[in-house]
């Protein structure tokens, strides 16, 4: 019996399937801890705004997300926008950052760069 169980273990068949195997799984474990960035056009929103207002905003906000592969495939990008709340930034003359918080986003997932920079809301009555 155990003359029989190395035969099949020395097979070179058996080899290459176990080989394979064993590398599947190394791919699947480095490539899900891999961590990595995305650019993306994304949309600009606001909530909490005033009925009868107008708001001078960008359309559209340029943003390089960081984060671990596994985690970045699981975004709906298509849904993706920033989250701004409109009586917090208009006319703060404070730069408005933006973070993982306001793409709703995990805290896994940071937010590398975002442009423009020097964005601000401003409120045309």
């Amino acid at each position: 019996m155990k003359l029989h169980t190395l035969e099949i273990i020395n097979h070179s068949t058996a080899h290459k399937c176990i080989a394979l195997v064993i590398g599947i799984l190394i791919w699947q474990m480095v490539s899900a801890f891999h961590y990595t960035s995305i650019t993306l056009s994304i949309p600009l929103c606001l909530f909490n705004t005033q009925t009868q207002t107008t708001y001078c905003i960008p359309k559209q906000v340029k943003v390089t997300l960081y984060g671990a592969k596994a985690e970045l495939r699981t975004i709906d990008f298509a849904n993706l926008a920033v989250h701004l709340n409109a009586q917090e930034h208009v006319d703060s003359h404070t730069k408005i950052r933006i973070t993982s918080r306001n793409l709703l986003l995990p805290s896994s997932i940071r937010v590398l760069r975002f442009s423009p920079t020097n964005l601000t809301i401003s409120k045309n009555s």
